[in-house]
């Protein structure tokens, strides 16, 4: 799951009679979980999708019209993205390298998190101030559909003959411009660059790899983006700061009553979900989940006592490439876990302006079919809305790109950052399956690791054609509006 900017305001957790009509609707959802966790057993979401030789043939042609923005691009039904889905780490990884091998002025470096686990970057050379970066797996098996994503937008840029010619000549330019004069200045300036490009794959390759959407600290890296001093101060406030001592029975069990019956467990976590939406309603519990803590270090949304390897590793591949000089900058994170299943939601960080909101609108629209979204929606701070609940969430990609890609507040910069998360399963589902994952990494058997674990890759990762399809469609697509926004600097 993503985040949004939040604050430090104190609001503790209080029954929440104002949301209880809200909460009745949560309760029957339960209730119907109760009954249908009886016959429940983890069979997952059938075959993986095939992608044939032809399947992929078309999908690499398909992938031309997001380029040209042409009528027949597929749409999120007809594209398919399947053939850029994974069905584990290493063979995501290994798309991921081999797309970008394709592109030919592509340069590939990797970071080493742990054996045979690492953080890979493709660096596409263009203007040094105009850039668009693209991040995945920061949450773990999220990564999957932030891969997917990479995978296509790499085989776009391969396949799109305009593109890769356009890229060709950057690289042209940019070595003629290598050599200088006696003074030190190039000989042939470079002009008329498109952007720079960097894709920074399975930023939690632990989490990526093993089922587990915190880091192998058991840290949630997406609270882990904090200063010194920040880390002090959080460290310092109560631990009920956003309710979460309140919630800890729900959220952090150290057994499970049933051992590896898992039907007889949902039963049980199902009536324990009950009683805490009936008492302190569901945003306030969503609330107190995804604020972070920063003293329980075997508990969920632990945000670390210090910055982590991977933390430190993005910093530093930030620094390396000079992001602070840059004049205009475009992150996209990819996240999964909130929202209707397929559809994406944007919160997005940037300039605080009263013409901000005609920007993001304009620049990454919502995209409707008839009166159906197909994704582009906005983050709300509304009640039961996909990013509700964050206003108390720090340490997040947000943060990164405040502290270490916009020094000191310069708002001569131009920097968005844009969280896109993908809906797949209900809420109450997603939050479920990392309390038990939870568990059972920390105090459960090895069977109780493997069923947890699949679980949860299972609600941030739609293992069907058709949800593929809208991941693949809308990453493209906001991808190349990005990309025209940044070009356009």
């Amino acid at each position: 799951m993503g985040s949004k900017k939040g604050s430090n305001t104190h609001t503790g957790t209080k029954p929440a009679s104002s949301s209880m009509s809200k909460s009745k609707i949560t309760l029957l959802v339960l209730l119907v979980a109760i009954l249908f966790a009886v016959f429940k057993k983890d069979k997952g979401y059938g075959p993986f999708p095939e992608c044939n030789k032809d399947s992929l043939t078309l999908f690499h042609q398909q992938l031309q019209g997001y380029y040209h923005a042409s009528s027949d691009v597929a749409g999120y039904k007809e594209l398919h993205g399947e053939c850029a889905f994974s069905k584990t780490y290493k063979d995501a990884r290994q798309k991921f390298l081999v797309a970008a091998g394709k592109v030919k002025s592509a340069k590939t470096s990797k970071y080493k998190v742990a054996d045979d686990l690492y953080i890979d970057v493709v660096d596409i050379p263009g203007d040094p101030d105009n850039i668009l970066i693209s991040t995945s797996g920061v949450h773990g098996p999220e990564g999957f559909a932030g891969s997917g994503i990479q995978t296509s937008v790499l085989s776009m840029l391969s396949n799109t003959k305009e593109m890769s010619a356009l890229y060709a000549k950057a690289a042209s330019t940019l070595l003629k411009a290598e050599n200088t004069d006696e003074d030190g200045e190039p000989t042939t300036p470079p002009t008329d660059l498109p952007p720079t490009l960097i894709f920074i794959h399975a930023v939690n390759p632990y989490g990526f790899a093993n089922n587990r959407r915190f880091n192998e600290d058991n840290i949630d890296l997406n609270r882990n983006f904090l200063t010194d001093e920040k880390f002090a101060e959080v460290r310092a406030r109560d631990p009920n700061f956003a309710g979460y001592v309140d919630i800890d029975f729900l959220i952090n069990p150290t057994w499970m009553p049933f051992g590896t019956i898992t039907g007889l467990n949902d039963i049980w976590g199902h009536l324990k979900s009950v009683y805490a939406v009936t008492r302190y309603g569901i945003t306030t519990i969503k609330r107190a989940l995804v604020a972070g803590n920063y003293f329980r270090q075997d508990g969920l949304g632990f945000g670390g006592f210090t910055r982590s390897k991977s933390a430190q590793l993005l910093i530093q591949i930030s620094a390396e490439r000079r992001l602070e000089n840059a004049k205009r900058v475009v992150l996209i994170d990819h996240h999964t876990g909130l929202g209707p299943s397929g559809t994406d939601t944007l919160a997005l960080l940037g300039k605080n302006d009263v013409n901000f909101t005609k920007l993001i609108n304009d620049t990454f629209p919502k995209e409707l079919d008839g009166d159906l979204i197909v994704g582009g929606d906005k983050a709300s701070d509304a009640e039961g809305s996909a990013m509700s609940g964050y206003e108390l969430t720090i340490g997040t990609m947000d943060h990164f790109c405040e502290t270490w890609m916009h020094p000191k507040g310069d708002h001569t910069k131009d920097i968005l950052c844009l969280t896109q998360e993908f809906g797949t399963v209900p809420v109450v589902e997603v939050g479920k399956a990392q309390m038990e994952e939870n568990f059972a990494y920390h105090y459960g058997n090895d069977e109780q690791k493997k069923v947890y674990g699949e679980r949860l890759k299972g609600v941030f990762y739609v293992e069907t054609e058709k949800w593929m399809r809208n991941v693949a469609h809308r990453g493209v697509t906001l991808w190349m509006q990005a990309y025209g926004y940044v070009e356009q600097s």
